[in-house]
């Protein structure tokens, strides 16, 4: 009887301080829920897709739909018509626009970048091929099995620095940790914070208390963001491997459909200045190595695609050398977000892409597309 009593209070305290959430201070309980937009492929192993049709509108704090093909982008037409430059961007949750609008990434930003100076006889649409928790290995797949029938003249695969991990010594994507509900705590964190506004509002605001308490350790949680941040060299030589090797079969696909290729490399806000890195100090007790403070991540991109004859947009130094406003995202869930721009970010993201589509000459090739074939990759050599 006593338990009984005592699990009846239980169950009435949490009743009446949820009815009080709700009443005095409501959030809403469309925050974290991609069950919305997501759902786990077939065959099972896959990973996750986008779901037809699916919208959320307030995922992570903004609206989200998805198209009647699975991306999260405005109708896309099929066949391509005669007059549209397609270019086709691949990517993980920063490709995809976690926590922005849909016209903030920085792939719409050089959308309307490239149709505002277009001829008129032009049209260039710039599709959103990004997928949240995925890598390198996922953007393979998907430009293998989806990008012939989307037709780009231009493909550009999105690099973040987490993306660069040992898929044989890590699970095969983050996906699969980050989003999977096998154990039965990650189920009943997922039906709560999808339920209950007591939990979300106390689970948003205690997140970061735990990271800068010590509570939740953020490098165990956030392995597949940090590893390249906190490794030394000799550590990261398997993730350097496997890497190379996958980047390389994206360039040899891309030749073998003929389409011209490029990479666009993101910085994480660690590098950025020393201000940046007592931020994440403070908060997620996050140290990093001097590898990754230098920018060697990305100096071992570029010198991938110099050897590859592939052209490589570095954002670290644009990143750096931006004044004013946030360039990373800030939520009610997170006080620092190492890896996702926040709109300010898209738009200097999206500003210094079209820059450099126009130096490196691909822009030229783009309103030339008749002329592009596998040889196409020889030009971007004299850029280099």
């Amino acid at each position: 009887m006593r338990l009984f009593l005592a699990l009846a209070g239980v169950v009435v305290a949490a009743g009446t301080i949820e009815v009080s959430v709700r009443i005095v201070r409501p959030v809403n309980l469309d925050f974290y829920n991609w069950q919305k937009i997501k759902r786990v492929a077939e065959p099972p192993g896959n990973g996750f897709e986008y779901i037809p049709g699916g919208r959320n509108d307030f995922y992570v704090g903004v609206p989200v739909e998805i198209n009647s093909i699975g991306l999260r982008d405005a109708e896309i037409q099929i066949p391509k018509p005669a007059d549209t430059v397609r270019i086709l961007v691949v990517g993980d949750s920063l490709t995809f626009g976690f926590g922005v609008r849909l016209e903030e990434i920085y792939l719409k930003v050089l959308e309307r970048e490239l149709n505002t100076r277009a001829r008129r006889s032009k049209r260039y649409e710039v599709i959103n091929g990004g997928m949240e928790g995925t890598g390198l290995r996922r953007h393979l797949q998907f430009i293998e099995a989806r990008a012939s029938r989307l037709q780009p003249d231009l493909v550009i695969v999105a690099i973040s620095l987490n993306d660069i991990v040992d898929r044989r010594t890590r699970d095969s994507e983050p996906d699969s940790r980050a989003f999977s509900d096998r154990s039965p705590v990650r189920r009943l964190n997922t039906f709560l914070l999808f339920h209950s506004q007591a939990y979300l509002a106390s689970y948003m605001r205690l997140k970061s208390l735990f990271y800068r308490s010590g509570l939740l350790n953020f490098s165990d949680e956030h392995w597949y963001e940090i590893d390249i941040l906190k490794s030394t060299a000799a550590q990261m030589e398997g993730a350097w491997s496997s890497t190379r090797e996958t980047l390389s079969e994206i360039v040899a696909l891309a030749r073998e459909r003929e389409y011209l290729l490029m990479f666009v490399v993101f910085p994480m806000e660690v590098q950025l200045d020393e201000r940046a890195i007592e931020l994440y100090r403070r908060e997620l007790f996050l140290d990093v190595g001097v590898e990754a403070l230098s920018g060697e991540p990305q100096a071992e991109l570029l010198s991938f695609g110099a050897s590859a004859g592939v052209p490589v947009l570095d954002l670290l130094p644009v990143f750096r050398g931006a004044t004013g406003g946030e360039l990373y995202l800030r939520n009610r869930s997170m006080a620092a977000d190492l890896v996702h721009p926040s709109a300010a970010g898209h738009r200097l993201a999206g500003r210094t892409l079209y820059s450099f589509l126009r130096q490196q000459g691909i822009l030229a090739r783009l309103q030339q597309p008749a002329d592009v074939d596998a040889d196409g990759f020889a030009i971007f050599r004299q850029h280099e």
